[in-house]
């Protein structure tokens, strides 16, 4: 290979490599995350903070963009930016009633943690829970007893919702080292037996 067909080799390689990186994080992900209100608006915000094209203006919110999250911020059916839960991160509506927005997800832990059905044993009622703990570091086995729930459930939920793996280190790395630190303070603590915690809900 002579040294221009070389050159030529490397310079196509560097854009290929230069495109990868430019490639939007969303894509191929599933796009109802970013629909605010949403179930994975975690997940949109974590795959938004790994996103380079923010930093380099080609991720923008534009004109009119309602109900939707972009660039890791999220906005309401009339384009107004929100503020996130201080409690469980997700985007707060704003209303005449809270003008500076107000978590009115029924699982968020400000709003009265733990409803779930007395005596259930489906790892999708404890999804707040098992979020929670999961990201502050509790062993899989230390929340199905704390919980009363099956091992195997509690893995295949966790693998559903992307608290495995690379996946989890994204999330906790979107929730930040002050969320981080609130939920290994309530978490990483002797857990009331499952009775107890039924009982509170």
């Amino acid at each position: 290979m002579t040294a221009g067909r070389r050159n030529a080799w490397r310079d196509w390689v560097a854009e290929e490599r230069r495109q990868a990186a430019e490639q939007p994080r969303c894509r191929g992900k599933n796009p109802t995350w970013w629909d605010t209100g949403n179930e994975g608006n975690l997940q949109a915000f974590a795959t938004c903070q790994t996103c380079p094209l923010p930093a380099i203006g080609e991720c923008l919110p534009y004109e009119g963009a309602t109900g939707v999250i972009i660039a890791g911020v999220a906005y309401d059916d009339r384009g107004r930016a929100l503020t996130r839960c201080p409690d469980c991160w997700f985007p707060m509506p704003i209303t005449s009633e809270a003008p500076q927005g107000q978590c009115k997800r029924r699982s968020c832990p400000a709003n009265g943690s733990l409803p779930v059905a007395l005596d259930s044993n489906r790892p999708r009622d404890y999804q707040q829970q098992i979020t929670e703990m999961t990201l502050a570091g509790v062993t899989r086995s230390d929340i199905c007893a704390r919980l009363n729930l099956r091992e195997r459930g509690v893995r295949h939920a966790q693998e559903r919702w992307g608290l495995t793996g690379a996946k989890l280190a994204a999330h906790r790395a979107a929730v930040g080292s002050d969320r981080l630190a609130e939920l290994r303070g309530r978490w990483l603590v002797p857990g009331p037996p499952a009775a107890s915690v039924r009982e509170a809900a």
